[in-house]
């Protein structure tokens, strides 16, 4: 199934390069990848294209290993980063530096990324106890979420037009503009994280069935959880700095996954590759737009994940016994 969506994600990306507003057909796009063919062309799927959606899959598997550790580790199908406020967090940060430096395109990322971490760290020492509260987590998360989203609308009205555009634009989240050194940085904390994740999956998975099987199995459940907290954060960290906000992809994937596999376990690798796969075909719809008005990728998973938010309240159950 993993190869299956991997090879669904190469015909998007395939997709992707041909469509937009200079229109290329697959044997140019194939030529121009490595640089044979017209010097436009070249530019096109090189310089534009191509890594546009090579950083929307790798922002997409960001975003879906972190929701699935959050998941798993509460228990909880709504514990993914936007919804429990980091994402909102790293709002935060950018929106703060847009405010009193401007736009720039190494402070906003770095402020992004530090906003995450350090709502991250709020979130958990304030569910934090013998081990992680999956419900005190998620409800001190979504208050720290309202603040701080109180916070930026005051800081919104209080700044002069362009920057309020600035700010908006970077909410929105998208991936417009993004090159080989964005795909770079992520394929690189992806990379980072694979070994330390991989090692986790197994604690994780016992740590879903709760603390006192955790303990039985010898797991040591406060320092695991931290651990996996701290991955799954700096995951989700690098994702909203390179994308911005991006609404309900880390929430998406993993149920996905978890339906697809058919195991409630952590499936932190299918959840990853899910989510790139909703990224990449989010982003091609965000490009094609409404007539001729292309949009920034987060409106577009944010409706695509509104149904499925509704689906999982509906259904009433979250992960594993929560």
């Amino acid at each position: 199934m993993g190869a299956t969506l991997i090879l669904l994600s190469l015909l998007l990306v395939c997709l992707a390069s041909v469509r937009g507003s200079y229109d290329l057909n697959v044997a140019e796009v194939a030529l121009g990848a490595v640089g044979i063919g017209d010097p436009m062309t070249v530019y096109v799927v090189q310089q534009l294209r191509l890594p546009r959606s090579a950083v929307a899959f790798g922002v997409g598997m960001a975003f879906g290993v972190s929701g699935a550790v959050f998941q798993s580790l509460a228990r909880n199908a709504l514990a993914s980063p936007d919804i429990i406020g980091i994402s909102t967090g790293a709002s935060f940060g950018a929106v703060l530096v847009i405010a009193t430096i401007g736009s720039s395109a190494v402070l906003v990322p770095a402020a992004a990324f530090g906003g995450a971490l350090v709502t991250a760290a709020f979130v958990t020492a304030f569910s934090l106890r013998s081990s992680v509260s999956p419900m005190r987590l998620i409800l001190v998360g979504i208050g720290l979420q309202a603040t701080l989203g109180a916070v930026i609308g005051v800081v919104l009205a209080r700044l002069d037009p362009g920057r309020i555009e600035q700010s908006l634009r970077w909410l929105s989240g998208s991936i417009s503009g993004r090159g080989w050194l964005h795909v770079a940085g992520i394929a690189g904390l992806l990379l980072l994280l694979a070994v330390p994740l991989h090692v986790g999956t197994r604690p994780l998975g016992v740590l879903q069935l709760g603390d006192q099987v955790a303990r039985s199995a010898g797991v040591g459940t406060r320092s695991w959880q931290i651990t996996l907290i701290v991955l799954a954060c700096v995951l989700c960290a690098g994702g909203v700095s390179v994308a911005g906000p991006v609404l309900l992809i880390a929430f998406l994937g993993p149920p996905i996954a978890r339906r697809l596999i058919g195991s409630p376990g952590p499936a932190l690798a299918m959840s990853g590759i899910v989510s790139g796969t909703v990224m990449v075909a989010s982003d091609l719809i965000a490009r094609e737009g409404i007539g001729h008005l292309s949009l920034p990728v987060g409106i577009v998973t944010g409706l695509l994940g509104a149904p499925v938010l509704l689906w999982v309240l509906l259904r009433g159950k979250g992960v594993g016994h929560g």
